[in-house]
């Protein structure tokens, strides 16, 4: 469960939509976007957060030098060269004379600005056109209530509507995303829709992606021996050790443990999507970090960053195919390439809105076969469903209460657990199993808690959750439970994640509260506990998480081999940087 508080254990609005490229369908408003003239996507939905609105000062017109630039190194190739080919971003604000403003425009200031200001426009028609030449762009925006919609061309071409609108004002959100297979001349339109009772559209700024060639060292051979496990121990409170940040890329020796960590971030808040969705692909060769978008694609063994990846919302890795992932555009489902970004549509649920993978915390079979989503029908009725990816059709379809929190599909696809927010044992209550074809039910515990999806060493499916205040595993098939770990340890607040497919009989904790854990077993420890209730655990780091904002949380998350873990922490300080652990 995402956004977890300590007393309610519900989902952040927040937290749902930061990873989305292509935003539902069905919002209170949005935006158009053109790309020389081509629509090119849509905005993704708003983060709360609060800011003064926008004032009304006329426009300026002075042309602005690009805000900033930065240099992204493309995938190397293995062969010693005195040049490569890199991707270079730079960023041309709101006042750039690339851009070209059709009807009445506006200027507003703000701190929060790229820049320090936005160009604004409420009349329908208002337009704004962006040329430049590259391979990738977006466009940078404030979205609020006071934002609507607007249409969105590439090339002259109609791509689809924007929607800028949000309960609360976030200053700066990347609101569409474009990008080609070479470098070319290109155009991004942007028409103002005039949404009624809250028209409003603004410009931030435009980044772009160039290649570029520079001269470079040879590339890094990549590590082919895999890291060892850690040593098999029980759980006890250790003392977190006072040790500074991690560079970028420059691991660290734990000395209490004697793991590595090394930080494969390089931006504050660029980070892994969650627990339950996986960091790799199904061969270890390429980690999304997906919290936000777009996200950043890096080499899987390396870790070294290959550049922005704008991916689908809700964007979960195949596990069968590394250059796949699966998403969700609408009320339809996308399966997307990692390598070039295109997306190919695989089925339309006619009928439904707001379609989510099992709520932003789904997956899919290890087979890639089936599917648990969620969606909302034309009468508000709020629907589960299980999909058969390979057949292409809906296998069940059932109503269940509308405060659902989550559901996933088991890791063979026989099952579909169901997390609800209501304590208690009766239907849309506490965590519940169905058959695949959803005829059937049990109930595994009355407390909707943080757990997911596994199967022990034996290959038995299993559904772990921290139980209040225990780590419980139910057996799916019969709804027996073992406890994992005795008494009441750190876990009780904690995250968990059994997205290690390929090391079954084990599964990953970590804690997101190390304030109401102090002294605990297992306090700011991310760790693998045997699922078989013998207690054994591997611990793989110390998260030195302080506090509880959800962006900052490890909620850890493992290597299909379960020989790394990558997790989030702001190490004490602020902003969260991605950190991989082993041994």
């Amino acid at each position: 469960m995402r956004g977890v508080s300590k007393g309610t254990q519900r989902v952040s609005p927040q937290r749902r939509h930061l990873t989305t490229l292509l935003t539902r369908v069905a919002l209170t408003a949005a935006i158009v976007l053109t790309v020389d003239g081509v629509a090119v996507g849509l905005a993704p939905r708003a983060a709360l957060a609060s800011t003064p609105t926008e004032s009304g000062a006329p426009a300026a017109t002075a042309d602005a030098i690009p805000a900033s630039s930065s240099v992204e190194p493309q995938a190397a190739s293995g062969t010693v060269t005195a040049q490569s080919t890199v991707a270079r971003v730079t960023t041309y604000s709101e006042a750039s004379s690339r851009v070209a403003y059709h009807g009445t425009w506006l200027s507003a200031s703000s701190s929060r600005y790229i820049g320090g200001r936005v160009r604004y426009a409420k009349a329908r028609s208002a337009s704004a056109t962006f040329s430049f030449t590259g391979t990738k762009v977006s466009w940078i925006g404030p979205v609020g209530p006071t934002r609507g919609k607007a249409n969105v061309y590439v090339d002259g071409k109609y791509v689809r509507s924007v929607n800028t609108y949000a309960r609360t004002f976030v200053a700066q959100k990347a609101l569409f995303g474009f990008s080609w297979s070479a470098q070319g001349a290109h155009t991004l339109k942007v028409i103002v829709a005039g949404t009624a009772g809250h028209p409003l559209v603004a410009i931030d700024a435009f980044k772009v992606t160039t290649l570029v060639t520079v001269a470079s060292p040879a590339p890094t051979p990549p590590t082919t021996t895999p890291p060892a496990f850690p040593s098999t121990t029980t759980l006890r409170y250790l003392a977190t050790p006072s040790v500074s940040r991690p560079g970028y890329l420059s691991p660290i020796t734990d000395p209490v443990l004697g793991t590595k960590t090394t930080r494969v971030s390089n931006t504050a808040g660029v980070r892994h999507a969650y627990s339950r969705i996986s960091a790799w692909n199904s061969d270890g060769t390429r980690i999304l970090l997906g919290f936000a978008y777009p996200g950043r694609m890096l080499d899987g063994r390396t870790y070294a960053d290959r550049g922005a990846f704008h991916q689908l919302s809700q964007a979960i890795w195949s596990n069968v195919d590394p250059n796949k992932l699966y998403g969700i555009v609408s009320n339809a489902l996308y399966r997307q390439s990692a390598s070039t970004e295109a997306i190919t549509k695989l089925h339309t649920f006619t009928g439904y809105s707001n379609l989510t993978i099992g709520d932003y915390e789904g997956g899919i079979s290890d087979d890639d076969r089936y599917m648990a989503l969620i969606g909302t029908s034309s009468t508000g009725a709020t629907h589960l469903i299980t999909y058969d990816v390979a057949g292409g059709s809906v296998v069940a379809d059932i109503t269940v209460p509308s405060d659902i929190n989550n559901a996933q599909i088991s890791r063979k696809g026989n099952y579909v657990v169901v997390v609800n927010d209501n304590i208690g044992t009766a239907r849309g209550q506490g965590v519940e199993r169905y058959t695949r074809d959803l005829s059937s039910r049990i109930n595994l515990t009355p407390y909707g808690r943080h757990g997911d999806n596994a199967l022990d060493a034996s290959g038995r499916e299993i559904y772990v959750a921290n139980n209040a205040p225990n780590v419980v595993a139910f057996n799916l098939a019969s709804g027996a439970g073992t406890r994992l770990l005795a008494g009441t340890t750190a876990f009780e607040y904690g995250h968990v994640s059994g997205r290690n497919l390929d090391r079954p009989g084990w599964i990953y904790l970590s804690v997101f509260d190390n304030s109401a854990t102090a002294g605990r077993p297992g306090h700011d420890q991310v760790v693998a506990v045997k699922t078989d209730g013998s207690g054994q655990v591997e611990v793989f780091a110390f998260s030195h998480h302080t506090d509880t904002a959800y962006a900052d949380q490890p909620q850890a998350v493992p290597s299909p081999d379960g020989r790394r873990v990558l997790f989030a922490s702001e190490w004490g300080g602020s902003g969260a940087y991605a950190y991989i652990a082993s041994r």
